[in-house]
């Protein structure tokens, strides 16, 4: 289980589990400067694209996959480990603002990574 020290963000992110994964990787989409459909087309209106204007969803991949791909996990991970200066673990995040960190010991999967970047960026919303 995850705490964040400031406000209990976790609970808030995953309470029970039963926020719908595609809840979250939406929020890490947008934290990442994605947007669903093309700015200035009506075409692909439910597809995402990345900050370059690539699409990252199609007819065929029609979800984000954050939470079962450390091929998309990573690069967001890196973007936190960027904005908090330090690249010490994937699970947990410390700033002047945001402290993320596991209140549970054997942390080694990506669900756990997962959580961990959904609190964080919850906590880094909150403190814009």
């Amino acid at each position: 289980m995850w705490m964040c020290d400031e406000c209990g963000a976790r609970e808030k992110a995953l309470k029970d589990k039963k926020l719908l994964d595609s809840d979250n990787n939406t929020l890490i989409a947008i934290f990442m400067g994605c947007t669903k459909g093309k700015p200035g087309e009506s075409r692909w209106t439910s597809d995402w694209f990345d900050r370059h204007g690539n699409r990252i969803t199609d007819n065929t991949r029609q979800r984000l996959l954050f939470n079962t791909s450390w091929d998309w996990l990573m690069p967001v991970v890196e973007k936190i480990w960027e904005a908090i200066g330090n690249r010490e673990s994937l699970f947990y995040f410390e700033s002047d603002d945001i402290s993320v960190m596991p209140i549970s010991e054997g942390l080694d999967n990506m669900a756990d990574c997962y959580a961990a970047v959904v609190t964080f960026i919850h906590e880094y919303n909150n403190n814009k």
